[in-house]
């Protein structure tokens, strides 16, 4: 459907800007991470080169989604609500589980931070907060009918259809053709001429 974005309700459209920021701070997030490493030593580029890849693939390719979720494709909102809102909440809470079932102090860890720290805390904190709120807004009533009709439409668009009105296309230049050419036979035919009067010729005139 051509213009479809166009049309999308705001919830569509707000989703899809807090999946953008979700995925810029996503990205932030591994700047910083990677960052910390390269810095304590702890690790250098061949150890992050896969890790760094792997992350790269999966930011295109939420970018692509939401691209897609604007023109009311279904299957990018489902790919969207696996890949980020489900498996990529997991990524974002269980470190901060894992801290505190370990017994971490957070108060501790909050007076230790420095501002990279704080920037990383925050940005997951955003990240956090883009990604449930892009959840419920895609899933809203008007998002629900956005993409019901889109779907509908798509389905109504099947090859059969196309084929039948090319069908129904050269039948109807082939009649207008037929018609046409009785058109030109018919006037192109000499008239036929009736005599106005009597022929002087003819004896029984007279």
């Amino acid at each position: 459907m051509s213009g479809m974005n166009a049309h999308a309700p705001r919830s569509v459209g707000a989703a899809a800007g807090l999946w953008l920021l979700a995925v810029g701070m996503g990205a932030l997030e591994t700047a910083l991470a990677v960052g910390g490493m390269l810095v304590n030593g702890t690790a250098t580029p061949g150890d992050l080169a896969f890790g760094l890849g792997l992350r790269l693939v999966v930011f295109a390719a939420a970018v692509a989604m939401v691209a897609n979720l604007r023109q009311g494709r279904n299957w990018a909102r489902l790919g969207l609500t696996v890949l980020l809102g489900v498996f990529g909440t997991l990524s974002l809470v269980i470190g901060p589980v894992q801290f505190l079932l370990d017994g971490g102090d957070v108060g501790r860890a909050l007076a230790e931070a420095d501002m990279a720290s704080w920037a990383f805390g925050l940005s997951r904190v955003v990240h956090l907060a883009a990604v449930l709120g892009a959840m419920i807004l895609m899933y809203q009533k008007a998002s629900n009918d956005y993409f019901a009709g889109n779907v509908g439409a798509r389905r109504l668009r099947t090859p059969g259809d196309s084929s039948a009105a090319a069908v129904e296309t050269r039948t109807t230049a082939a009649q207008t053709t037929i018609a046409d050419l009785a058109s030109t036979r018919t006037a192109s035919r000499p008239a036929s001429k009736s005599p106005s009067g009597p022929n002087i010729n003819d004896p029984s005139a007279s």
